[in-house]
């Protein structure tokens, strides 16, 4: 058995815990005013899951076996709950639990657990070729929504979701099993709030993992997101662990990655409306690396989300903290501007651009386990872009 596989293994059988992460005392500063930001995991499964079980036609304990595995002796994933708890031991201020087609999760998390981590209701919804992560305001209280009658018919879905108070659509992980929708033109990119372009633990991936875990190809998805950049679709990122199971919680666990979001309060409003304007950057974990986009220029200064003036002379800064020796690249529609020398706490580009454009900070390192991205890197976090024009 190859070393990385036999190393996955053993934590397979023998991980059960959850590490502690607390995030940096020494945050980066992209401008004065009066949002924070906030670390958390935007797509988390329990056990009201289908596939948190043994098998997924193992005899449940339940009268409705649809309902996930509960807390038989057959799952393998945690509750509602114990996963805002295990959040919370994490250090992350918000939790996104997405069951499959089900509120199991983020009912129990709402009725059992009394914490400091705010629990942003939300379900994992199966479309024709597709999964996407759901959440509104009154999900909990309306219930899931119906099904499109085919993949034809996932926008105006969108629509709907969209229509009701707070309505958020991800579209998660684009070239995972049973998501071609997403990729294959059955639904327009500028219907979706955000795209899912970190799926597990960039060392808990399939391409690494050769197969031993379920595809989640993420080199894949960040071309196809630069992609949808370069056409002009303006796309906030978000990173997720899509966690099932105990067994993996130590090294694929809530926080793994972390979604920031900058947000004016630690609500579900807030934190939705954040990523909604792509206010946002993926980590590694909850420790970091943090990294800070901005852009400053006559017209003043802009984080990620923001716009700025073409034919303007623009100066891009970035700010490491908890960095572990990663280069910091700046890239845009043209491709790699500025990378700088690995370790780097600060760097900076100033550019001028004539037409439309994007930029976007990526923290890397090089990829030792075997990786098929490109130049073999690792990346460590990846932000939304600030948009030029």
């Amino acid at each position: 058995m190859e070393p990385v596989r036999e190393t996955l293994l053993a934590v397979l059988v023998a991980s059960l815990v959850v590490v502690s992460a607390t995030p940096a005392a020494s945050l980066p500063t992209d401008g004065a005013d009066d949002r924070t930001w906030l670390a958390g995991d935007w797509h988390v499964h329990t056990n009201a899951s289908h596939d948190a079980c043994a098998a997924h036609n193992v005899p449940r304990l339940l009268s409705d076996p649809s309902d996930g595995c509960g807390d038989g002796p057959h799952t393998l994933s945690a509750d509602g709950a114990t996963r805002m708890r295990q959040a919370e031991a994490r250090g992350l201020d918000y939790l996104r639990i997405t069951d499959h087609n089900t509120l199991g999760g983020p009912l129990h998390a709402q009725a059992n657990y009394e914490g400091p981590v705010t629990l942003v209701p939300g379900y994992e919804h199966s479309l024709p070729d597709a999964h996407a992560g759901v959440s509104s305001l009154n999900l909990l209280d309306r219930g899931i929504f119906e099904d499109p009658s085919e993949a034809s018919a996932i926008d105006p879905w969108i629509d709907a979701v969209q229509g009701e108070p707070g309505g958020h659509v991800t579209a998660n992980h684009p070239f995972s099993g049973g998501s071609s929708a997403w990729t294959e033109g059955h639904s327009d990119p500028a219907a979706w709030d955000a795209i899912e372009i970190w799926n597990i633990h960039w060392l808990w991936r399939d391409e690494v993992t050769n197969g031993f875990t379920d595809a989640s190809n993420n080199e894949e998805t960040l071309d196809f997101w630069t992609h949808l950049l370069n056409q002009g679709h303006e796309l906030p990122i978000v990173g997720a662990s899509d966690n099932h199971w105990l067994a993996t919680t130590a090294v694929q666990g809530p926080g793994q990655p972390t979604t920031w979001v900058k947000a004016t309060e630690d609500t579900p409003t807030a934190i939705l409306e954040a990523a909604r304007e792509g206010r946002t950057y993926v980590t590694w974990d909850p420790v970091g690396p943090r990294v800070a986009l901005t852009a400053e220029g006559p017209s003043g200064e802009a984080i990620v989300g923001d716009h700025v003036p073409t034919g303007e002379e623009i100066t891009f800064r970035a700010e490491v903290t908890a960095g572990a020796g990663e280069r910091i690249r700046f890239v845009s529609c043209n491709g790699l501007e500025h990378e700088s020398p690995p370790g780097a706490p600060v760097a900076e580009v100033t550019l001028t651009f004539a037409e439309d454009c994007w930029m976007r900070v990526d923290l890397v390192t090089v990829d030792d386990l075997g990786g098929s991205g490109p130049d073999d890197l690792v990346y460590r976090a990846i932000t939304s872009p600030v948009y030029v024009g």
